[in-house]
């Protein structure tokens, strides 16, 4: 799930609700002041907690806010933000976002980084399997059970990354399209 979700930020030229959920809004409550990004405050609550955002198209996102004294935060910290969006109000209180296609130097960034989110979620599932295998060992007294414990640790493991695996190859695909 937490690679699904690192993906789901990646800008692949069509417009995804998903790519804002992540997205910091610094001075939303009046707080701290600065840019959307996700690291600029661990105070700053993630826009899904304050707004809705829909698909309005392919292109065109559409940020609704629970609350409309957050509107000047919200679009600050889409204007501002690592995905440099150009929100504009609408009279209905909300933000229209025009979604850009990425340039090609920009879809290999994304590829490059999608990888690293594959590799590093590898590594937690390999992490996974190795106290898996341990415990199989310690808590089987039968080598039959120990065995079987240790079929299903794998088959698990399999799973997972085959998983992972697919996920990532979706993202590469949508990136090779831009």
């Amino acid at each position: 799930d937490h690679l699904r979700t690192e993906l789901t930020g990646l800008r692949t030229g069509r417009a995804s609700p998903g790519m804002l959920d992540n997205l910091a809004v610094p001075g939303a409550y009046g707080g701290d002041e600065g840019s959307g990004r996700a690291s600029s405050s661990s105070h700053a609550p993630p826009l899904r907690a304050l707004a809705a955002t829909t698909a309005r198209d392919s292109h065109t996102l559409v940020v609704t806010p629970f609350d409309p004294a957050t509107l000047p935060a919200l679009e600050a910290a889409l204007r501002d933000g690592p995905l440099a969006l150009n929100p504009s109000r609408s009279p209905g209180g909300e933000l229209v976002i025009p979604v850009p296609p990425p340039t090609k130097d920009a879809a290999a960034a994304m590829l490059k980084v999608a990888r690293a989110a594959a590799e590093n979620a590898r590594a937690a599932v390999r992490q996974a399997r190795r106290g898996g295998m341990e415990a199989a060992k310690a808590g089987h007294a039968g080598e039959d059970d120990r065995r079987v414990a240790e079929k299903k640790v794998q088959a698990a493991t399999d799973e997972a990354t085959a998983a992972v695996d697919k996920l990532v190859a979706a993202k590469e695909k949508a990136l090779a399209e831009v």
